[in-house]
């Protein structure tokens, strides 16, 4: 027959509990100190889509209060531009294990204004239950810059391709063609494409 715990046994034994709850409280303190402190928004789901957490940043980059944004859906914060065949398709994947980034454009649901959006987004157990995990970060900024860029580049071309001189652009160390102009392939009688595959001390007499 099994010996009855002490007094000391019990007193233990709750040491160790209140130990273990005070280390678990800890642990969830600084989970949700870096849930709500990262620079990305994030939506916690349950497996039918429906939004089960969302992080401060979320509320600030989608102009919603907590309580707002635990009552929206996902095609309320997506662009009317956004296929919700495509998003249900990557959302079947998740649901099998892969883990996808892909581009949106996302929504605020009050004002409507929508941002470009690249979306992480996974499936993980949590506290032994299954969620699926959305990172949501704001690159306006970058498409614009990289809109930006190819403007200029669509500018840089124009001009290069109009000059009224022969113009090269050539590989210092093997003096390979890398692009050259129209007026080039006037001046020497051959095409563009052919003039690409040519170094300069091919046209020296």
């Amino acid at each position: 027959m099994a010996e009855k715990p002490t007094y000391e046994d019990l007193e233990r034994r709750v040491q160790e509990l209140e130990k273990f709850e005070s280390e678990h409280n800890l642990a969830e303190d600084r989970l949700k100190t870096i849930f709500d402190n990262t620079q990305d928004a994030i939506f916690i789901h349950d497996l039918e889509g429906n939004i089960l957490d969302v992080n401060d940043k979320m509320c600030r980059m989608y102009g919603l209060t907590k309580e707002d944004a635990l009552e929206v859906t996902i095609e309320d914060v997506s662009s009317s531009r956004m296929s919700m065949k495509v998003l249900l398709e990557r959302w079947q994947k998740v649901l099998h294990g892969e883990k996808l980034l892909f581009e949106w454009e996302a929504r605020r649901p009050k004002d409507k204004s929508v941002f470009n959006a690249e979306v992480s987004i996974q499936k993980i157990s949590f506290h032994d239950k299954d969620i699926v995990l959305a990172n949501i970060r704001d690159i306006t900024e970058r498409k614009q810059a990289e809109e930006t860029l190819r403007e200029r580049e669509e500018k840089y071309r124009l001009l290069f391709n109009m000059g009224v001189n022969a113009m090269f652009l050539v590989d210092n160390n093997t003096t390979q063609i890398l692009e050259c102009n129209n007026k080039a392939s006037q001046l020497f009688g051959y095409s563009v494409q052919e003039l690409l595959t040519m170094k300069m001390t091919d046209l020296s007499p």
